[in-house]
């Protein structure tokens, strides 16, 4: 069996769909034949390669809409590879898929991984739409990431009926074992640690701001995006450059060693655009408490309020500050709810249990046609 994994880039790291898309590519490749098409990040033409066994091909682009590549070769190559691969994929957000799919109306199983729906882009959105609810009738399986996902997304109100819930999951053993257990030299003061895009839904402004009221801690910002230089300057506002700072890397590596070096992993979302927060996973591996906000979404059903997390309001500084305190002060409470993620993410998120359920999916749908 050949599975066609689609999705808008192909560049994996901590936190994003890419790193499922590339999850699921390489575990099928022990079950059967995988392969992914995406679009190349940025302007150029396209390429072909094989990473970890898997054939990538990224089409061509000639730029981007509101984040969203615009490619016309991705139309001719989602129609070529179709042909020969017996399951396709489509992780959405991604509405260049949906009308490449409608275009070429290839006459293979398809299964949509609805991650999140499109939300600043109205407009794209108005046009999109009609294409969308195309594809989410053609599919044979919808799957969704958590529970009440098909309440939240009215998209898939119509389409209850084909929706099934498949969590992500990560591999505990990479996890466990490639984040290092570091001690930093001032362990008089406790390390909270962000992990993520410097984008607007990821609520770094909430952050920075609300560490402002706290008087012990120090706070790591780990990652790169459009807001690092926003950032800076409001870290430089408020005189905290001594206690916040910036790691501009997309580094594996340096991110894990962060996630090691954390009392807390904050995750201080503002917007429904956060659907799951694949780092909180990562963080409750290795046994770190989490801060995370109460959106409708995933979030606070992956790490739970007073369990694996201390869940505040989304946008409320000042219980976010209060919660930074409390977990900055209190080592047995850090202890508990570091220990009940760990225990969690061991029973309900693991690698092994994402792609056996895409394994049966992927078997399921082939046989029905």
């Amino acid at each position: 069996m050949i599975v066609l994994n689609i999705n808008k880039l192909y560049a994996p790291a901590i936190g994003g769909v890419e790193t499922v898309v590339q999850q699921l590519a390489e575990g099928f490749m022990l079950q059967g034949h995988s392969r992914v098409l995406v679009v190349r990040d940025g302007f150029g033409f396209g390429a072909t390669e094989q990473k970890n066994g898997v054939i990538v091909r990224r089409a061509g682009s000639v730029g981007r809409v509101r984040s969203m590549p615009v490619s016309f070769s991705f139309i001719y190559w989602l129609w070529k590879e179709s042909k020969t691969a017996d399951v396709l994929h489509v992780h959405y957000p991604f509405p260049l898929a949906a009308f490449a799919l409608w275009l070429a109306r290839p006459k293979k199983p398809l299964i949509i991984t609805w991650h999140s729906s499109v939300v600043r882009q109205r407009l794209l959105n108005f046009f999109v739409q009609p294409f969308v609810r195309w594809t989410l009738a053609r599919a044979e399986k919808i799957v969704v990431t958590f529970p009440n996902a098909v309440s939240y997304f009215k998209e898939l109100a119509p389409f209850r009926e084909k929706c099934v819930v498949v969590p992500l999951g990560i591999d505990l053993t990479k996890a466990q074992s490639e984040t290092p257990n570091v001690v930093f030299p001032d362990r008089e003061c406790p390390t909270f640690v962000f992990v993520g895009r410097f984008i607007y839904y990821k609520g770094l402004p909430e952050l920075v701001t609300a560490f402002a009221a706290v008087p012990r801690g120090t706070l790591y910002l780990v990652g790169d995006g459009p807001m690092r230089r926003k950032i800076a300057r409001l870290i430089a506002c408020k005189g905290l450059s001594a206690r916040v700072k910036i790691i501009a890397t997309r580094d594996d590596k340096t991110l894990r060693f962060y996630l090691g070096a954390a009392d807390v992993v904050v995750f201080p979302s503002t917007q429904p655009s956060e659907v799951f927060g694949l780092v909180q996973l990562e963080a409750m591996a290795t046994g770190k408490p989490i801060i995370n906000t109460a959106l409708p979404t995933g979030v606070p059903w992956v790490a739970r309020h007073e369990q694996e997390a201390l869940t505040v309001p989304p946008g409320d500084v000042s219980a976010l500050a209060r919660a930074v305190e409390l977990l900055g002060n209190d080592a047995a409470l850090r202890a508990r709810l570091g220990q009940a993620g760990r225990e969690r993410v061991a029973q309900e998120f693991t690698l092994a249990n994402m792609r056996a359920a895409y394994y049966d999916l992927y078997h399921y749908v082939s046989s029905q046609r």
